[in-house]
């Protein structure tokens, strides 16, 4: 039998009675009604909160809340990875991830770039876990390339390599349906690991249209700083009080923009895929993807433009008219050679 919410009043069920002719004494009944003063408890916009999860991943299988990860980390240094969502919130863009963390006392990396699929959390752990730290955030899946065996797997990989330090998973926006199966497994490793926790963007960005640009998937200004706010609230407040904003060591957003458009490639050039044995923090993948290579249809910015400018020609959007009309200006040169020199393009800059 299922159970109901709190506050949801069941009436009882009606049942039939034979009608009687018996007369009941009338009683007078006299009701006191005592006011209940109203107490309004006002939570300050800039403290964290953190929420129970209760997402479900499978009928049957609900994700439970979890202590903030102050209360649970060893330290004061969190790692951040993630792509082009995560790094406009970095201290190259926004910063609203420092300006929210650091006064809780934690020192902050946020290693996240433009076009990056789950293969990057491998890249960013392989040259800086040595650094040491003592939690980690990780925001990928918006770049997905459709299969799910290969995401979990790259991302369980990923929090074995980090555990058992606090990691915090980000569910992603599902502009598109397949990223349903990019949050079902997120929630999934969760549940299977005590030590993850789990911010989920993925509700909270599709609760409010205001936190995401025209793409359905970048946020906002305010989406930016909600993003950061939530993040904050599954850390608390640090085992320490001295909070710093560290220099971020992967900051290659060549591959499009962090405002509007996709995060990248929508398919990444994965010609591989997860073995049959299960995965282990030594396992990448054999061919990563990469988001050098200009964006597939439908993305929304690129870095390089496909078709080579020259450097002497001034930048101008009449150009292409100024160059068909050119005869015409040669063959009036002679008479009036005054109107060509002015016509034409300043001698320098």
């Amino acid at each position: 039998m299922g159970v109901l919410p709190a506050g949801v009043a069941v009436e009882a069920p009606v049942t039939s009675a034979p009608a009687t002719t018996t007369t009941l004494p009338v009683t007078t009944t006299v009701t006191t009604t005592t006011e209940v003063p109203t107490t309004t408890a006002t939570v300050p916009a800039t403290e964290p909160t953190v929420e129970a999860e209760t997402s479900t991943v499978a009928p049957g299988l609900v994700l439970k809340s979890i202590a903030p990860a102050g209360q649970r980390a060893a330290g004061n240094r969190v790692l951040m990875i993630g792509d082009s969502v995560l790094a406009g919130t970095s201290p190259r863009y926004s910063n609203d991830m420092c300006e929210t963390m650091v006064p809780l006392g934690w020192k902050v990396e946020v290693d996240a770039e433009v076009g990056r699929f789950i293969d990057f959390a491998d890249r960013v752990l392989d040259k800086r876990q040595s650094a040491g730290w003592d939690a980690a955030v990780i925001f990928l899946g918006s770049n997905y390339g459709e299969d799910q065996a290969l995401f979990a797997s790259l991302l369980e990989s990923a929090v074995d390599r980090l555990s058992p330090m606090p990691v915090v998973l980000v569910t992603v926006t599902e502009f598109e349906p397949s990223r349903a199966d990019v949050n079902a497994a997120i929630r999934l490793i969760a549940f299977n690991h005590p030590n993850v926790s789990v911010v989920d963007w993925a509700a909270v960005s599709a609760s409010d249209p205001t936190l995401l640009s025209g793409d359905d998937l970048h946020p906002t200004p305010r989406g930016r700083q909600v993003l950061a706010y939530h993040v904050a609230g599954a850390f608390g407040d640090a085992p320490t009080a001295s909070g710093e904003c560290l220099k971020s060591s992967f900051r290659d957003d060549s591959a499009g923009s962090v405002v509007t458009g996709t995060t990248g490639p929508v398919k990444p050039p994965v010609t591989t895929r997860r073995s049959t044995t299960p995965s282990k923090s030594t396992t990448k993948p054999t061919t990563k993807p990469t988001s050098t290579a200009s964006p597939t249809s439908g993305s929304g910015t690129t870095s390089k433009p496909t078709t080579p400018t020259t450097a002497d020609v001034p930048k101008t959007t009449a150009e292409p008219v100024r160059t068909t009309a050119e005869p015409v200006r040669t063959t009036e040169e002679p008479p009036k050679a005054t109107t060509a020199t002015t016509a034409a393009p300043p001698a320098s800059p």
